[in-house]
């Protein structure tokens, strides 16, 4: 169960589909013959781009997208710029749609393993060990009960985990990192997490993800010159500006300096982040270059031009951008 955008669970099930081990893949929205027709009529929307290479090495048959999940997703991400909390209501709405729709499939699929994302189980894992599956969860940022705090301190633990959380994303990430048999998290850091929340190490393995064939696919070929010419380029910054992914502590440094290098600030803007006047005079900023969401092919450019990657980090378990 890959849930929605684009998640390491997709590239797992076109691997286990390789080894005729898959019995199907439970999706939000999927590109279609129909949507990469229409697609080609934007061919600079970066947003419809993103969303086309979502596609993997799946037959059609074993693709089940909830396409109503994907539009209720889609609704919350326009209306980030009024608040997070009203993108999490709508968040919230599209992973009740999306667990019915995943109890619907597992009453009708055979297997041995329900291996679902976290937020996207719900209920449907007890439908699933009804149904003879073992419910394996795929957790990959910090547990719930230290998400908040690594925010709010910039990354330092706090002293005893939450017992109540105000984020209803964090709530359905705690129900569902309990109601699991396995759980599997992509970091030694998600597992001290998860085991000072209070769950036990032994139902927990790590497992680190490796580079994604379609991104390195997507790299042009450069050389020498291009390598040597990163000095006078610019530093990157990719992974959606918010304050989770450490945009703050960056622009504390960045501000501070007296002489401050070229920047680029790839990825969507958190509404939150957006309204602050301090991070506006980070991306207004002359020297820096906000690009927004880019494709693929479009980051990889990015990072063969640039000479150093930032990647200050308060909660994720990995880092996946630069595995894309």
């Amino acid at each position: 169960s890959r849930g929605s955008n684009q998640f390491h669970l997709g590239p797992l099930s076109a691997e286990l589909n390789k080894r005729d081990l898959l019995s199907g893949m439970i999706c939000s929205g999927w590109p279609t013959p129909l949507t990469k027709k229409l697609a080609k009529q934007f061919p600079s929307n970066a947003a419809i781009q993103r969303f086309l290479q979502r596609a993997e090495a799946i037959p059609s048959n074993k693709v089940y997208a909830s396409n109503l999940t994907e539009a209720i997703f889609q609704i919350g991400i326009r209306l980030r710029r009024i608040s997070e909390n009203t993108e999490q209501r709508f968040d919230v709405m599209g992973f009740y749609w999306y667990q019915l729709y995943a109890q619907y499939l597992l009453r009708r699929l055979s297997g041995d393993i329900y291996h679902y994302r976290s937020c996207y189980g719900l209920k449907s894992v007890s439908t699933a060990r009804q149904c003879g599956f073992i419910p394996i969860c795929d957790h990959s940022i910090a547990h719930p009960g230290v998400l908040q705090d690594l925010i709010d301190n910039q990354g330092s633990w706090p002293k005893e985990p939450r017992k109540i959380y105000t984020s209803p994303l964090q709530n359905q990430m705690k129900v569902d990192i309990a109601q699991a048999d396995h759980l599997i998290v992509n970091s030694e850091f998600v597992k001290s997490t998860c085991t000072f929340a209070g769950v036990s190490g032994e139902k927990i393995d790590v497992v680190y993800l490796g580079v994604d064939d379609k991104f390195l696919d997507s790299v042009q070929p450069f050389d020498s010159k291009q390598v040597k010419e990163r000095k006078s380029r610019s530093l990157l910054y990719a992974g959606g500006v918010q304050y989770r992914k450490g945009i703050k502590t960056l622009a504390d440094a960045y501000l501070s300096l007296s002489a401050p290098p070229q920047l680029t600030l790839v990825g969507g803007l958190d509404a939150v982040v957006g309204s602050s006047a301090y991070i506006r005079s980070l991306l207004e900023h002359p020297n820096v270059l906000y690009a927004g969401i880019a494709p693929r092919e479009e980051l990889s450019r990015y990072m063969i031009q640039s000479p150093l990657f930032i990647f200050p980090r308060y909660c994720d378990g990995s880092s996946r951008v630069i595995f894309a």
